[in-house]
This record gives C-alpha cells, structure tokens and sequence, in this order.
C-alpha cells in the first residue's frame, strides 16, 4: 500500500483568498437593473406622432394583427430575458419567429409572459428570445470535459506541494474525490459523450501553493453543481426521467467537494447555502469558462500544464484504500 507522504500543519498564511481574474462563470443571474436593455428600451416614449409608418399591412394570412395600428398600447418588455432581445417588424408573428430562430412556439411564449394574445404582436414591441436548448450530446460532452478537467487536477494535487500540508483527514478528501470523477467519466462516456481532451492548462502556481489549488477546485466544482441542476432539467424536459435521476447523484457528490473544499480553507460555514445555485442558463454557458482549462496561456497569459489524465493504474495507486465503494449509478 502507498505510504502517504508526511504532513505538516497548514500555514494560516496560506488560507488567504488569491484573485484569480482570469476567468469567471455566471453562477446567478440577476434582473435587469434600471440601467438594462430592457428598461431602457422600456422608457423610450411612443407617441402617435413618432410611431413607425408601416410599409404595409400583412395579409391575414400571415397572422398577427398589428394592435398598434389600432391605438392600442404597445405591451411592455419583459422584466428579464435569459437570451437576446428582439424589436417586432411588421409581418412578425410568434410563429414566425419560432422558424427565424429556431425554437417552438412555446419556448417563446414561455420567455414573453407580458403576451396576453399570442395571435397579436405589436410594431416595436420588444420580446425575448430564449437561448436555444441543448441536445443530450451536446450536454454531456460538457459535463464530461468538466470532470475530465477536475479529474487531471485531483490526479496532479495529490502528488504535489500543494496538498502536502494537510493533515490525513483532508488529504483523504482528495484521494476520494479522484475516485468519484473518474466515475463520473466512466458513466458519461458510456452514454455516449466524447471529448477529445486528455491534457489539460491550470493558472499559475496552482500544483504549488494550497490556497491557489482549493480556490480553482472550488470554482470548477460550484459551476458544475449549477451544471448538473440545469442538465437534471433539462434531460426531464426531453422525457428523459432516467439521466435526469443520473445528474441528481452526481450533484450530489459535487455539492459534497463544494463544502469540504471550503472546509479545507477555513470557511464558517462550509456548507453555507440553504439552495444549491441554479441559474437558468444553458450548460454550456454555465461551464462558458472550460476552454481556458484546454489550452495553454488562457489566465493572463500564462498557465501550468499540460497535466495529462492520470492512468488506471496511477489513479488505484493514488486514491489508495479510499475509492468509493459504489461507483456504478444505482438507477
């Protein structure tokens, strides 16, 4: 069996926060502020006078009436909009704009809660339109570049200085969680996602100072937390009750390094949410900061790597006698 190396007390000094600017993911998403697209396309004034001249009036065939021609007032905004914002033209219709971008009516509809009547869309009027959704491949081969990323960087930790100072009950935490994302690879790859990844970019001094090391950890793994909640919905929309179940268990777990990773810096309380964040965004756009952990250069111009993935047979002598005891999904 592995001796592990000798610990020494971890220095207080060591436990200060490190800015690491280089990279950031929208974990929340706040509401549009006073200042915002849509409120300043809100407080734009549309008298009578000023309103646009249509070209021409659409044939009934095309859908919607125009409310606008017909005095009435043109509906607000909505008060937010995870996507982009769009200025009704004449001969717009929903279902026109469902094929222009496409989406379902519905999505849209669901976006545009201020639509009293779908069969009525005003000149000038603002709407959102939603990001468009995300196919199960698409899902998962973010995922799975996510925990190969965590993967390479476990395996790295626990050979290096970064983590040489912890004391066993920490260092366990580390050789633990190795074993939990591997398993995460391995159910990801066998439902079909593929990534042609296998080194990976850090920012500098991480393999060599603790509070560098946990920070960047703790980052990768609070966003795939939020990943995996929005995965977890996304997969029930699509029917799919089974990988649903699956992104669950593994947020589970991810939720679990989140607190010990604070734990490991001192923070009061390590577990410090009642909620787990989950911004609705895409996936993709939830890990919108993994390029930067595939190639070199990415944090100011710098990195440290390339860090392969570990092997099988350097990753069981790494985790040692503190592997998981199921790492096949129970589903």
């Amino acid at each position: 069996m592995r001796t592990p190396p000798k610990r020494r007390a971890p220095e207080k000094s060591r436990l200060s926060v490190p800015k690491l600017k280089s990279y950031d993911w929208p974990i929340v998403t706040a509401p549009p502020e006073d200042d915002s697209e849509v409120c300043r396309l809100k407080r734009k004034d549309r008298t009578p006078d000023s309103r646009e001249r249509r070209p021409r009036r659409p044939a009934p065939d095309e859908g919607s009436r125009n409310g606008a021609d017909r005095g009435e007032r043109i509906p607000p905004p909505p008060a937010r909009c995870t996507g982009s914002l769009h200025r009704v033209a004449a001969g717009d219709t929903i279902f026109r704009l469902a094929m222009a971008y496409g989406l379902t009516i519905e999505a849209i509809l669901a976006a545009n809660p201020q639509i009293d009547d779908p069969g009525t869309l005003h000149v000038g009027q603002i709407v959102c339109i939603p990001d468009r959704a995300e196919g199960m491949v698409e899902i998962l081969n973010a995922l799975l570049t996510a925990e190969k990323i965590e993967t390479a960087m476990y395996a790295r930790g626990l050979q290096s200085p970064a983590l040489e100072g912890l004391p066993p009950e920490q260092f366990a935490y580390y050789e633990t969680g190795l074993s939990h994302e591997l398993a995460h690879i391995n159910v990801l790859t066998e439902l079909g996602a593929s990534v042609p990844y296998e080194e990976f970019f850090y920012p500098p001094g991480t393999f060599e100072d603790l509070t560098t090391f946990v920070n960047t950890l703790l980052t990768l793994e609070t966003a795939g937390v939020s990943a995996y909640i929005q995965a977890s919905a996304e997969f029930a929309k699509m029917g799919r009750l089974d990988l649903s179940r699956l992104m669950d268990q593994i947020m589970g777990v991810e939720a679990e390094h989140r607190a010990l990773l604070r734990e490991v810096l001192d923070l009061i309380p390590a577990a410090n949410l009642c909620f787990e964040r989950a911004p609705n965004l895409p996936v993709t756009q939830i890990l919108s900061a993994l390029p930067s952990f595939v190639q070199p250069d990415q944090f100011d111009g710098e990195s440290e790597g390339p860090v392969p993935l570990p092997t099988p047979e350097q990753a069981e002598e790494l985790i040692g006698s503190n592997g998981c005891p199921n790492p096949r999904p129970d589903l």
